[in-house]
């Protein structure tokens, strides 16, 4: 009986935080148009896409979604990348989060590099997409 009781008053708390927010909104802070947004647009497609496989790919960089693409389509399971790619901020954090469970690693054949890169010697382009190149290394 008591535990309904707090639950009760946390959800009225909530409630009531939410229309004190709505009564005090400093004018375009808190709109309508931008709750609406948040609950009946974006909530709904976030859900979905976290339960749905490569849900979300779409926010990243193109090229990097053109390394993963190609790392699933070679089946990939170890890569390393290029230097430039490694120093890049929009790509080396990136790459890591949308390839797992692919795993980087620095003696892996497998090596990633941006098209207009000049391959290290001994490697060979298997794979090829508007930004990048994937390459076999010995």
């Amino acid at each position: 009986m008591r535990a309904r009781h707090g639950s009760a008053l946390i959800v009225l708390s909530f409630l009531a935080a939410i229309g004190l927010l709505l009564a005090v909104n400093p004018r375009g802070a808190l709109s309508r148009a931008a709750i609406y947004d948040a609950f009946a647009v974006r909530l709904p497609r976030n859900l979905a896409e976290a339960v749905t496989p490569l849900g979300g790919e779409r926010v990243l960089p193109l090229p990097v979604q053109q390394m993963i693409a190609l790392l699933r389509s070679h089946q990939v399971e170890r890569y390393r990348a290029s230097p430039r790619i490694y120093s890049d901020y929009r790509y080396e954090q990136r790459i890591l989060e949308g390839a797992w469970p692919i795993r980087r690693v620095l003696e892996a054949p497998w090596y990633l590099a941006l098209a207009d890169e000049v391959l290290p010697a001994g490697c060979q382009a298997v794979d090829r997409r508007e930004d990048v190149i994937l390459a076999r290394c010995p």
